[in-house]
């Protein structure tokens, strides 16, 4: 928590291990979690997986409530120095949603993606992923895209 994501990631380009397994477990429990990266967590379970994790203890992640990986995936998108989207870019993510058509929208925002580091770029794809996957189905975690973008989106 806390340090440059380039820093963390294998020279292979690779995500963390325990991120790539709390991505995992994400993917697998949270489309039947329901409100997850809505609803908080224990602030006693989170302080201590967070400082578990942070000392790269040995973790089951798997094992953990899908509810605290959200948070905790939250809290680590939220910690990441210069922000996953990469705070330099700001203006250029704005401009590109500012475009007339969808097309040229997403021409736009695919062009500002690729000017992200590696890492930034790897774990966008994957949150991403994760997002979609969550958002259709919607029916059981009641988390439709909109309700993600406003959980999700302020730590990014």
């Amino acid at each position: 928590f806390g340090q440059p994501l380039a820093a963390l990631c294998g020279e292979d380009n690779t995500l963390p291990r325990p991120i790539q397994e709390l991505l995992a477990v994400l993917h697998q429990q949270g489309p039947a979690t329901e409100g997850i990266f809505r609803r908080a967590a224990g602030g006693t379970e989170l302080r201590q997986l967070r400082e578990a994790l942070d000392r790269g203890k040995d973790i089951d992640v798997g094992s953990q409530p899908a509810l605290l990986l959200a948070v905790i995936l939250k809290d680590f998108l939220r910690s990441i120095p210069t922000k996953l989207l990469v705070v330099d870019l700001y203006e250029e993510w704005m401009a590109a949603m500012e475009r007339a058509s969808k097309q040229a929208k997403v021409e736009e925002l695919k062009a500002v993606a690729n000017k992200l580091p590696a890492a930034n770029l790897l774990l966008l794809k994957r949150l991403m992923a994760l997002l979609q996957h969550i958002g259709h189905n919607a029916a059981t975690s009641r988390m439709s895209c909109s309700n993600l973008a406003i959980c999700v989106g302020p730590n990014l």
